[in-house]
C-alpha cells in the first residue's frame, strides 16, 4: 500500500515537473535568454496596519519573476486585497519596500499595469463598449487599437452585446467586463483580485488558458488572488497568506514534493495546522530564515540588464482628459436625475421666493369684539356725508382694510382670546361700548377729556406673537390704516391732516424704504446661498464613485487629482453658468429686479462662489471615507452659512467677536458685495465689492491645497491614527523591530 502511494506521488510530481519545465522553456525562449531571476514585482519586509493598530500584513516577503503567474491564496480577511493594493499603489506599506520592474514603485503604474479590483468598480450608466473605450483612452491607446482589443476580448470573454448598459448586466458579466478593462491595453503586469469568482467553469478554464498563453509566449507577469485552490495548479508560484503572514511561497510541484501529497488542498491544510501549532520562538526563527532566503533571491537584481531597469509608464494627458470628459458626457445624457434637479431647483426657488417671501399676507382671520348690537354688517352702506364727525364710527375704520383681514364677530374679549388660543384667529381687536361718542369727546375736549372718554376711545389689540413676521406686519398695517382713518376725520372737520402725521420723513437712497420689504434684501442673499449649496452637493456624487472603487481604479491607470479637479471644474462650469442664467433671467426678466451695477461683475462674483463650492465638494470627497460622512459635512457647512452670512438678518446684529468670525466665512462679504453691485451700482473698483471676492478665492485655494495634501496621503488611508500615534508613542517613525512587537489582526 505504501509503495502504491509513493508511486502515485511520484507520477503526480513528475507531471507537475514536466508542465513546469515546458512553461520555463517557452518563457526563456521568448525573453531572449534573460535570466529567470529578473524580478517583476518584489516586496521586502512589508508591514501594513490600519487605524486600530492591528497588523493586516506582517513581514511580507514576495518575489515574482518576469513572465510568471503568481497565485495568491488565502481565506477572506487574510490580507490578499491589501497586498495587491500596495503593489498597484493604492496603499503604502507602513514599513518595507515594494519594487516593480526592479525599481521602487512609483505612485501609480499607469499603462505598465492592468488592475482588476475585487469589486467590479465600473460606472453603471456606461455600455460595455464605452467602458472598454474609456479605459483604453486612459491608457493612451488610439481608437483603432481600442476597437481591435475590444473585439478580441469580447470574443474571449463571451461579451457579445457590447451596447448593453453595465447596470443591466449580471454579476458574472460585470466581472468579465471588469477583467476586459484590465486587459484592454495588453499590459506587461496584470494584477487580478479574484477575477474568476462566480464565473462558469468553462469560462474560468478559458481565462486561465489565456493567462498561461500570454505568460509563456509574451512574457507577461500575472499576479492573481483566488479562493479556488484547484486553480493554483496553473500558477508558476503560489503564495499562501494566513493572518497577514506569508506562510509559504513556492511552485506547486515543490509544495507537493515537500509535503509528500497528491493534492494542493491537503498541502494548505497541513500549512494551517503547522502555523496554528507554531511557537513564538519558532515563528521568529521562521521569519528570519525567510528573510535570509529572500535577501539571497534579490541579490542578482543589482546586475540586471539596462532595458529592465525602468518601467514603461506612459501617461497621455490629452487622452486622459478625453476619457474623463467622455465619461461625464455619457453620464449626463443617460442619468438626468441629478442635473434635472440642479436646473429645476433654481426655478422652484425663484418661484417660491417671489410668491412667498416679502408678499403681504391676506385674508387673516381676526376676532372683532364690539358691544354695540347695531354694528354695521355691510360696509358698503356707510354714511358718506362730509359733515364733521360723520366718519368717526367703527365701520369707517374697518372700511380702511381691504381683504387683508376676515372679520369674525365675537361676543366678548374672553371669547376672542380663546379663539386665538385654539388657532381659529390670529389676532383680536376690541372696540369699547359707545366708542364713537367717547372718541368724539376726546377730539373735542382734547386735554380736558375725562378718563371715561379716554378709556372708551382706546382700541385694544391682542396679537399672537408666535409668528414674528405676521405680528410685525399686523402692527404696521393697523397703525397705517388708523392714521388714514384719523386723517379723514380731520379733513371732514376742516382741519389739516398734517396735524396727525408724525414730524418725520424717510427717504431711501438705495433700495426700498418700506419697513417689511424683505424680498429685495433676501433674494440676492438666497441666490448666493443656493449657488453655494448646489455645486457642493456633487461632492456626494463623487463620494459615491469613490466608495464604489471608481476613483481607485482610475488612479491606478494614471488619473491624478489634477486631472479630476480640472475636468470637474470645467464640466461643472457649464452647469453653473446655466444656473446663473436661470436665476438672473427670472429675477430680471420676469420679476423686474434691476441690476444697477455691471452685470459682468455680478455674474463673476456668483461664479466665484459656485467655484468655491465645487472645490469644497472636491475636498469633501477626497477626505471623507463614506457617503454618510460627506452628507453630514455638506449639511453642516450649508446650514452654518445660512445663519452666519447675513442672508436673513444683517450681521450687525451679532456681537463684535462673532461678527468678525462671520466675515471670514466665504459668503458674508460676497453677499454684501452682490447687494452693492445690484442695488447701489458699485463696481469692482469699490472696496466692498473686491473684498467680497477674497473669501471665495481663499476658499478655493485652501480647498485645493488640502485636497492635494490628502491625495499625497492616499496610500495610507485607514491608518491616520497610527501615523499620529507612531510619533506620540515612539517619537519617531516605526522601525522593523517595532513592527514585530505589534499585534496581528484577528
Amino acid at each position: 500500500m505504501c509503495k502504491r502511494s509513493e508511486k502515485i506521488v511520484a507520477n503526480v510530481i513528475s507531471d507537475w515537473e514536466f508542465e513546469s519545465e515546458k512553461r520555463k522553456t517557452s518563457r526563456n525562449h521568448n525573453r531572449n535568454n534573460v535570466s529567470n531571476k529578473i524580478m517583476s514585482v518584489s516586496i521586502k519586509n512589508g508591514f501594513k496596519r490600519f487605524g486600530n493598530g492591528n497588523l493586516v500584513l506582517r513581514n511580507i516577503n514576495v518575489s515574482v519573476c518576469s513572465g510568471e503567474i503568481y497565485g495568491l491564496l488565502g481565506a477572506s480577511g487574510c490580507g490578499k486585497t491589501t497586498l495587491l493594493s500596495c503593489i498597484v499603489g493604492l496603499r503604502k506599506l507602513e514599513s518595507g519596500q515594494v519594487n516593480v520592474g526592479n525599481q521602487p514603485r512609483p505612485g501609480n503604474l499607469g499603462s505598465f499595469c492592468g488592475y482588476m479590483p475585487q469589486e467590479t468598480s465600473l460606472l453603471s450608466v456606461l455600455t460595455i463598449r464605452e467602458v472598454l473605450k474609456y479605459f483604453g483612452l486612459l491608457y493612451g491607446m488610439d481608437m483603432q487599437e481600442i476597437e481591435h482589443r475590444t473585439h478580441f476580448l469580447s470574443d474571449m470573454l463571451d461579451l457579445n452585446q457590447l451596447d448593453v448598459v453595465v447596470n443591466k448586466l449580471s454579476g458574472g458579466q460585470k466581472r468579465r467586463v471588469s477583467l476586459a478593462a484590465a486587459m484592454i491595453h495588453n499590459p506587461a503586469l496584470l494584477v487580478l483580485d479574484e477575477p474568476c469568482v462566480g464565473l462558469d467553469p468553462l469560462l474560468r478554464q478559458r481565462i486561465w488558458e489565456f493567462l498561461t498563453e500570454i505568460s509563456r509566449k509574451q512574457g507577461k507577469t500575472v499576479i492573481i488572488s483566488t479562493h479556488y485552490i484547484e486553480e493554483t495548479k496553473f500558477c508558476d508560484k503560489i503564495g499562501f497568506l494566513r493572518g497577514g503572514r506569508l506562510l509559504v511561497e513556492d511552485s506547486p510541484t515543490s509544495l507537493l514534493a515537500r509535503f509528500q501529497s497528491t493534492k494542493l488542498p491537503d498541502v494548505f491544510t497541513q500549512l494551517c495546522r503547522n502555523d496554528e501549532n507554531m511557537s513564538h520562538h519558532y515563528e521568529k526563527k521562521f521569519e528570519l530564515v525567510n528573510n535570509q532566503r529572500f535577501s539571497e533571491n534579490l541579490a542578482p537584481m543589482e546586475h540586471l540588464p539596462d532595458k529592465m531597469s525602468s518601467l514603461n509608464i506612459r501617461r497621455n494627458n490629452a487622452s486622459i482628459f478625453h476619457a474623463l470628459f467622455s465619461k461625464w458626457w455619457h453620464r449626463t445624457r443617460r442619468d438626468w436625475r441629478l442635473y434635472i434637479g440642479q436646473l429645476g431647483i433654481p426655478i422652484l426657488c425663484v418661484f417660491f421666493m417671489q410668491n412667498i417671501i416679502g408678499r403681504e399676507p391676506n385674508r387673516i382671520p381676526v376676532s372683532l369684539v364690539y358691544n354695540n348690537a347695531e354694528l354695521c354688517e355691510n360696509l358698503k352702506h356707510l354714511n358718506s356725508s362730509n359733515e364733521c364727525f360723520s366718519n368717526i364710527g367703527v365701520c369707517n375704520l374697518l372700511d380702511k382694510f381691504d381683504d387683508e383681514f376676515i372679520w369674525i364677530p365675537t361676543n366678548s374679549y374672553e371669547d376672542g382670546v380663546e379663539q386665538i388660543k385654539v388657532g381659529r384667529t390670529r389676532l383680536l381687536i376690541e372696540f369699547p361700548a359707545n366708542y364713537e361718542t367717547h372718541f368724539q369727546h376726546r377730539i373735542i375736549y382734547r386735554h380736558f377729556a375725562s378718563n371715561e372718554s379716554l378709556q372708551g376711545s382706546t382700541i385694544s389689540v391682542r396679537i399672537m406673537e408666535s409668528g414674528l413676521i405676521l405680528s410685525m406686519w399686523a402692527r404696521k398695517l393697523i397703525l397705517e390704516r388708523y392714521i388714514i382713518y384719523l386723517q379723514n376725520i380731520m379733513l371732514a372737520c376742516s382741519i389739516s391732516d398734517d396735524v396727525i402725521k408724525p414730524p418725520l420723513q424717510f427717504r431711501s437712497i438705495y433700495g426700498s424704504s418700506e419697513t417689511l420689504d424683505l424680498l429685495p434684501y433676501m433674494q440676492l442673499g438666497l441666490l448666493i446661498l443656493l449657488m453655494f449649496i448646489m455645486p457642493k452637493c456633487l461632492g456626494i456624487l463623487w463620494m459615491e464613485d469613490k466608495v464604489a472603487g471608481l476613483e481607485d481604479r482610475d488612479y491606478v491607470t494614471g488619473v491624478s487629482l489634477w486631472h479630476r479637479l480640472i475636468v470637474n471644474t470645467v464640466t461643472q462650469s457649464f452647469m453653473i453658468f446655466m444656473q446663473i442664467a436661470i436665476f438672473f433671467g427670472l429675477f430680471c426678466g420676469v420679476y423686474g429686479m434691476e441690476i444697477k451695477g455691471p452685470l459682468l461683475h455680478a455674474v463673476g462674483l456668483v461664479y466665484t462662489i459656485a467655484l468655491c463650492s465645487v472645490t469644497i465638494g472636491f475636498l469633501t470627497s477626497t477626505v471623507c471615507e463614506g457617503t454618510l460622512e460627506a452628507i453630514f459635512i455638506t449639511i453642516v457647512v450649508s446650514t452654518s452659512q445660512l445663519f452666519s452670512s447675513g442672508i436673513l438678518y444683517s450681521t450687525e446684529l451679532a456681537p463684535p467677536l462673532v461678527r468678525t468670525v462671520f466675515h471670514w466665512m466665504p459668503l458674508t462679504d460676497a453677499i454684501e458685495a452682490l447687494r452693492s453691485i445690484c442695488t447701489r451700482g458699485w463696481d469692482i473698483s469699490h472696496p466692498v465689492v473686491w473684498i467680497g471676492f477674497l473669501p471665495a478665492i481663499g476658499g478655493i485655494l485652501i480647498s485645493v491645497a488640502f485636497s492635494f495634501l490628502a491625495g499625497r496621503m492616499r496610500g495610507e488611508r485607514g491608518s491616520r491614527k497610527s501615523r499620529f500615534l507612531r510619533y506620540v508613542i515612539y517619537g519617531r517613525p516605526l522601525t522593523y523591530d517595532d513592527m514585530l512587537q505589534c499585534p496581528m489582526e484577528g
